[in-house]
């Protein structure tokens, strides 16, 4: 279990599509859920990804920031990569539809610096992007089983 986590929120035009930012807000309120549960003093910072890349102010017991409902842009791996950094430091878990653009293989090279259950990448969405389901991909509605080993 994670004493300390960061939760990235892909908030780019792609998300505004099906329902997306809707699954998203429910996926982040369980994660604040499960860890309210089970770990109550684990600090978990939220991040919104487009274009740039902003920490947001959130708790377990607040309201989400209506930032989250707000998509547009496209999903900049390079920003996100420069904000959260290349040594894997902290475990993360990203909400997204898989659709970021990512032509210079970064995200791949990046997710491989972190421990194995370090990192997760939790697809959203009915057209979520299959070619982004690695071994350290999980659909939505297989969030616990995410949540089970991260950060271990």
């Amino acid at each position: 279990m994670v004493d300390s986590a960061t939760i990235v929120c892909d908030t780019s035009g792609s998300m505004s599509e099906c329902g997306k930012r809707f699954i998203a807000r429910t996926t982040l309120r369980t994660i604040g859920q499960y860890y309210q549960m089970l770990n109550p003093n684990a600090k978990l910072s939220l991040i919104a990804w487009n274009d740039e890349v902003r920490q947001l102010p959130w708790s377990y017991d607040s309201d989400l920031p209506e930032e989250l409902m707000n998509c547009s842009g496209s999903s900049n791996v390079g920003a996100l990569i420069d904000v959260l950094g290349n040594s894997g430091n902290e475990p993360v878990i990203i909400l997204s539809d898989g659709y970021w653009n990512d032509s210079a293989g970064q995200f791949d090279k990046w997710a491989s610096s972190f421990r194995e259950n370090d990192f997760r990448v939790v697809l959203l969405g009915a057209d979520a992007n299959l070619k982004s389901a690695k071994k350290f991909a999980y659909a939505a509605e297989h969030l616990l089983s995410a949540l089970e080993e991260f950060g271990e």
